[in-house]
């Protein structure tokens, strides 16, 4: 029949017999069985391809299809529905077995999990943070998306980059694959146990020639301060009202981000802050990075709640960050799309990581020939700097 096309409906291509059954639990595969599968399913797409195009040529010249020509099209595409059902289900066993079920080192006091499928990196952590090895098991460690999304836009080989609050490093992997060998990552967690993880992390994925971890705090000035532990280990923190915390305060380190930032020369191309409230305190001890990086780009979670219950103005800080130079834009989850706002936006919001950016520099123009180009004035910041 000239001109006549098959059609095939979803319905019809599920697998008969029960097979689609058998797909959802079928045995263990082997490498061997892989490649089998592999080449039935290439042979499978050849004969489709086949017979389509045996068909276009018959339609195009004229021809009846013959019959049996539709029936063989029709079986080979429930065939490759039938096994591409059993790939899927072989690769959810595979993701089941070499994403979410841990491998456990060091006595079982450490568990690796893998973040972002079962390609990605392997991450590190106790086995005494209950709730983020389940969380991870369970595919937590995929969190965030839009931040990591964000985190591979900016960054480039040869940056040098902060991971302030780290825990167990799902953002500190990505950072330190962008940055390269040629760049730096540093990871600051204040919970000596998820430190040691981090630097288990760095060394399991290849990153410890060009990454340093340290155990401490960021605030405004150098010191130690009483650190609160929650039952949750992400929402740890300085403040006991934000980490409602379940053991007795402990006494941690302090630093600040000048201080990191000076065994780097100074240098800065992207900062991650995710410090339960600390955020304010953090951005005062960084003046000097600030100042010495214009095109320093800072990724800060921001949360109403926590700058309340650690007795910080939230708009007197983001006044700060305007007055410093930066504009907003609100990370959307899970797409990592940028939503410019404004403080009063985020004062309403609840908790949005945030990027920070400046203007890019502008290149100085060059004096015509024969005169000197004049000399820019300095400005003079600290008169009118935003008190806090």
């Amino acid at each position: 029949m000239a001109g006549h096309h098959a059609t095939v409906a979803d319905d019809d291509l599920a697998p008969r017999d029960g097979a689609q059954a058998d797909a959802e639990d079928v045995a263990p595969i082997g490498p061997t069985e892989m490649l089998v599968l592999a080449e039935r399913l290439k042979a499978l797409t050849l004969e489709t391809s086949d017979l389509l195009t045996a068909m276009r040529q018959a339609g195009a010249a004229g021809l009846p299809v013959p019959e049996p020509a539709v029936s063989d099209e029709r079986e080979a595409l429930i065939q490759m529905h039938a096994m591409l059902a059993e790939v899927r289900a072989l690769v959810a066993r595979i993701d089941a077995v070499t994403v979410y079920q841990p491998i456990y080192l060091r006595n079982a006091s450490l568990a690796v999990t893998r973040l972002g499928g079962w390609d990605g990196h392997p991450i590190a952590v106790p086995t005494s943070d209950a709730g983020v090895l389940i969380s991870h098991s369970q595919g937590g460690a995929n969190g965030e998306p839009g931040v990591r999304a964000v985190i591979r836009r900016l960054l480039r080989p040869g940056d040098i980059a902060y991971d302030i609050g780290a825990n167990v490093g799902v953002h500190s992997v990505i950072m330190g694959y962008h940055v390269g060998r040629t760049g730096h990552l540093v990871c600051v967690e204040p919970q000596a146990e998820l430190a040691d993880a981090l630097k288990v992390t760095m060394l399991l994925n290849g990153f410890s020639g060009f990454s340093t971890v340290v155990a401490a705090a960021v605030g405004e000035r150098l010191g130690t301060a009483a650190f609160h532990r929650a039952a949750h280990s992400p929402e740890s923190s300085l403040f006991a009202d934000i980490a409602r915390s379940i053991a007795p305060a402990e006494s941690v380190e302090i630093t600040t981000l000048d201080t990191l930032a000076a065994a780097h020369a100074g240098r800065a191309d992207l900062i991650k802050i995710d410090a339960e409230g600390s955020e304010a305190a953090i951005w005062r001890g960084m003046e000097g990075t600030i100042n010495a990086n214009p095109d320093l780009k800072v990724i800060a979670e921001i949360a109403p709640t926590h700058f309340a219950r650690s007795s910080e103005s939230l708009s007197s800080f983001l006044e700060r960050v305007k007055f410093d130079g930066f504009t907003m834009a609100i990370i959307d989850e899970p797409t990592g799309a940028l939503v410019p706002c404004d403080a009063e936006a985020l004062g309403a919001a609840g908790t949005n990581n945030v990027l920070l950016t400046r203007a890019p520099r502008k290149r100085a123009k060059r004096a015509p020939k024969g005169r000197a180009a004049a000399k820019p004035l300095k400005a003079t910041r600290s008169a009118s700097r935003p008190a806090e």
